[in-house]
């Protein structure tokens, strides 16, 4: 009984270890088809692949592709110590520590060093495995020489790139400067331009203003010389008339005393005398208004009395009016303006104004021909402080195209050698340094309007009585 379950555990146990063999056999087929694939892998692999043996360093294994890389034969190679295949010995032993210690690591780059000492370099992947019982280190090696002499390549590219582009930024800021200095010499060529512009402008008008002021120096003292011809022919004509105005009353001083027998004989003497008396006064009058006229006056210290300057100045021009025929209408009221002025300079500019109402009224005349009588109007306006002298002719009038142009020096509508453009500028002056204005008004063809404004100094009725 005892001998047969003896027996009954040995069957089991063979039983067991036949099962286990069976096991075991087909593990080992396993392992043999991985070792076929592992070869398989390890042989065709396109990167290098080294086993190496941690305790001693020394490389068990390398593919076909490790082989081609280093130059070096599968027999000679495993007499090799790994450090012998690298230029970075200390590098390499430290990354070896840290791999048998499974640290893990990052691929690194460094140079093999192949047959004939040439140098590779090369990025390797390294991690440990156990085989066959002992620890070893797969470390797959990847040329990249290629790659990093394109690296290389693009870096001096890029270097160059970079170069270039900070030559061409530096060129462009330097011709940024130069455009900005251009654009700023223009522009102060254009200041100094205008600058010139306006410096010939005014060298042109300070130019014209001693032309203009020549010409009536010149003028001046043709009207000096005038005026004192004048005072001259005016004092020898007061001379001779001095005893004929005495005679004139003597005679009829002494028809007024005849006999009455002899009165009725002498009345028409009476009507003679009386008109050589009005005739010779007329003369003196015209005389002292010469006289008043030429006389010097530069400081405007006078009191002028407009009405009596108006009335002297028609006197003057008397003879014009008459010969052209026309008619001076003076409608001034009851009270009298004086202003502080110069009266020989305001008869000037009344005068002036007036002759050129008798050429404008005859130039009408000359042009239509009709039996129109040429009126000259003079009337005062007077205000609180100022006075108005209105002159009003009804000649041809001043076109839009002129009539802003008047006052200026030289300007002049009438024919060469007849008006140097120079009257209404020296009366604008004269009427500016009165402290007044002076002003037209005029349509073409019915005639002109001069408005002189002057301040006033005192008005009074003609009764005398002030007015307020």
């Amino acid at each position: 009984m005892i001998y047969l379950t003896t027996i009954k555990k040995l069957e089991n146990k063979v039983t067991y270890l036949v099962n286990n063999v069976e096991e075991l056999k087909k593990n080992l087929l396993k392992v043999q088809e991985s070792e076929k694939i592992y070869k398989s892998v390890f042989d065709n692999a396109k990167d290098a692949i080294i086993i190496l043996n941690c305790k001693t360093e020394k490389i068990e294994d390398a593919n076909d592709e490790a082989l081609s890389m280093l130059g070096i034969e599968l027999e000679n190679i495993q007499k090799i110590h790994f450090s012998k295949l690298v230029c970075e010995e200390d590098i390499i032993k430290h990354r070896v520590n840290k791999i048998i210690n499974n640290e893990i690591l990052e691929p690194q780059e460094y140079f093999l060093v192949g047959k004939n000492g040439k140098k590779i370099n090369v990025e390797a992947k390294s991690s440990l495995f156990r085989q066959k019982g002992k620890e070893v280190i797969i470390s797959v090696f990847r040329d990249i020489s290629n790659r990093k002499k394109i690296e290389n390549q693009l870096k001096i590219q890029k270097n160059m790139l970079e170069q270039k582009t900070e030559e061409l930024i530096n060129s462009n800021n330097e011709l940024k400067k130069e455009i900005n200095e251009k654009i700023q010499a223009q522009k102060m060529l254009e200041s100094q331009r205008k600058d010139l512009e306006k410096f010939n402008y005014e060298l042109k008008l300070a130019n014209e203003k001693l032309k203009s002021t020549q010409v009536q120096l010149i003028s001046s003292e043709r009207l000096s010389a005038v005026g004192l011809l004048a005072a001259g022919v005016a004092h020898e004509m007061n001379n001779p008339l001095t005893p004929v105005l005495s005679y004139a009353t003597l005679m009829k001083h002494k028809l007024e005393n005849a006999p009455n027998s002899h009165k009725e004989y002498f009345s028409d003497f009476f009507d003679w005398i009386n008109m050589i008396e009005a005739g010779v006064v007329r003369c003196k009058s015209l005389a002292d208004n010469l006289l008043t006229f030429a006389s010097k006056s530069d400081a405007l210290t006078t009191i002028v009395d407009i009405e009596d300057t108006i009335n002297k100045t028609c006197d003057l021009v008397g003879v014009q009016l008459r010969k052209k025929k026309i008619k001076i209408k003076k409608n001034i009221n009851e009270i009298l303006s004086e202003i502080k002025g110069n009266k020989s300079q305001l008869q000037q500019v009344f005068i002036n104004i007036i002759l050129n109402a008798i050429d404008a009224i005859d130039t009408i005349d000359t042009i239509n021909k009709d039996n129109k009588q040429g009126t000259i109007e003079i009337y005062v306006k007077n205000y609180e402080k100022i006075c108005e002298i209105y002159f009003t002719d009804n000649g041809s009038g001043i076109s839009e195209d002129n009539i802003n142009k008047i006052f200026d020096p030289f300007f002049t509508t009438k024919p060469y050698g007849k008006g140097t453009g120079l009257g209404l500028s020296i009366a604008y002056g004269i009427i500016k340094e009165h402290g007044g204005d002076i002003s037209v008004k005029s349509k073409q063809g019915t005639g002109t309007t001069f408005i002189i404004t002057l301040p006033v100094i005192k008005k009074t009725l003609k009764t005398g009585k002030l007015k307020k």
